[in-house]
């Protein structure tokens, strides 16, 4: 993935981490709100969908879909992280 936004001439470079934070944060802008903090829930947190669900307000079917969409986003993503297979 190209950078959209490169840093202007002579800026400091941003250190690998910070490059994957930021993409990592630019990913999570890109989901809606509760497929976002589904995702953050169940997959980062370890929280039960049902408990999710609870927390949202939402049907824990629901919940299981916006996890699962969340996922199928960040594969579809591949977030490049300079590295190679």
């Amino acid at each position: 993935m190209k950078d959209e936004n490169p840093p202007p001439p002579g800026a400091p470079l941003p250190t690998p981490p910070e490059r994957v934070w930021s993409q990592f944060q630019a990913f999570l802008d890109e989901l809606p709100g509760p497929m976002r903090a589904a995702f953050l829930l169940h997959d980062v947190f370890g929280v039960p969908h049902v408990d999710i669900a609870f927390v949202l307000g939402i049907p824990q079917e629901e919940c299981r879909v916006h996890v699962e969409r969340a996922r199928e986003h960040a594969r579809a993503r591949r977030l490049d992280f300079g590295g190679s297979s």
